[in-house]
């Protein structure tokens, strides 16, 4: 008999996520090298989209805060107190 799919607890990813060690620069291209090898053939044009965001967090813990220009602030001046983080994804179109 063929052993099913190991179920893994949804903890393992807050513990990878938390406190394992890993570098967003080494990791993030190697995800990114994974779908593209994935779902698109060799010939196929990437496509990536880029947002960014405020986090609005500050105090002695948090690091790196600053003034940040934030579009979706209300009122006539955009600028928030906190984190900008950039996100990328790859967009992919899975055939119907």
């Amino acid at each position: 008999m063929v052993p099913g799919p190991r179920l893994v607890h949804h903890g393992s990813a807050h513990w990878f996520s938390a406190r394992a060690r890993w570098c967003p620069d080494t990791l993030g291209p190697a995800v990114a090298a994974m779908i593209v090898g994935m779902f698109l053939p060799p010939e196929f044009a990437v496509e990536v989209v880029v947002d960014d965001i405020l986090f609005r967090r500050y105090g002695r813990t948090v690091h790196a805060v600053g003034w940040q220009h934030d579009g979706s602030a209300p009122g006539r001046y955009k600028f928030g107190y906190g984190n900008c983080w950039v996100i990328a994804g790859i967009v992919v179109w899975l055939p119907a």
